[in-house]
């Protein structure tokens, strides 16, 4: 599968490019990040362009992203993302509301901090991005309910760097002044920046300024458990600043069948 990027002028540029699709989804999810640059091979890139002398860059979009092209003496193509919007959730337990993929619609990544449930459900889920042609990058984490299916995909702890922001995430993880066993340690000696986590299915956002790192528990969006509002949460990581933090509001916590 191929897919071409939109075509934008910028002073004197003209761009088309082909992206292999796997190899580079592969390729921006490995940790060749350089802060908010990621390198391709030319190799992996079929690129027509002609080069103004006045400049060196230009702007296009790749799967919903906004990005800046620099060359580097021809050789390599950097790709810097202007922002990344993310859609956060947690404690489906096997309940994936359909109007999530609108409201993660426009998101680059979207993040489950643990109890999935059947990994099928979760796996319906994703197709229903893929059937709007969307192609978001999922990450997540394992609950303390997730069988084997989901643990031999997802583990405990993923820590990674979004930008230039360092990322840590548990189910079970506790939050400011009341942390997990070793969570604490684990977040100074990452130096995390977000640490998120599930689990309590109680929402909350919280700044940590002994370790100045941002806490949110997306709390539930699933029906099992003893929340009555199920939320979600967006974000939006530009380089290293976190901003535009939002709780979306997914209806009430409906009574479950035995």
């Amino acid at each position: 599968m191929v897919k071409r990027a939109n075509i934008i002028k910028t002073n004197g540029w003209k761009m088309s490019m082909h992206l292999q699709y796997a190899d580079a989804i592969n390729e921006m999810t490995r940790a060749q990040r350089d802060h908010q640059k990621i390198i391709f091979p030319i190799s992996l890139i079929d690129i027509i362009c002609e080069i103004s002398k006045k400049r060196h860059c230009a702007r296009l979009n790749i799967n919903s992203h906004q990005i800046y092209c620099f060359f580097d003496n021809y050789t390599n193509l950097r790709l810097k993302f202007t922002l990344t919007q993310i859609g956060i959730f947690s404690d489906t337990h096997g309940f994936f509301d359909e109007s999530l993929i609108e409201h993660f619609s426009s998101c680059h990544e979207i993040w489950h901090i643990g109890d999935f449930g059947p990994i099928e459900t979760f796996e319906h889920f994703v197709d229903g991005f893929h059937r709007k042609k969307l192609a978001p990058v999922f990450r997540g984490v394992f609950g303390n309910i997730d069988g084997y299916p989901i643990r031999s995909v997802f583990p405990e702890q993923l820590d990674f760097t979004c930008e230039g922001v360092s990322v840590l995430m548990q189910h079970i993880g506790g939050y400011p002044g009341r942390y997990a066993p070793g969570i604490k340690k684990s977040i100074a000696d990452k130096k995390a920046r977000l640490f998120l986590s599930g689990h309590s299915h109680i929402l909350k956002i919280q700044f940590d300024n002994s370790l100045n790192c941002l806490h949110i528990n997306p709390g539930a969006a699933g029906h099992h458990g003893w929340h009555t509002e199920r939320t979600a949460v967006r974000l939006v990581i530009d380089g290293s600043d976190m901003r535009n933090c939002e709780v979306i509001e997914l209806g009430k916590r409906g009574r479950l069948n035995h």
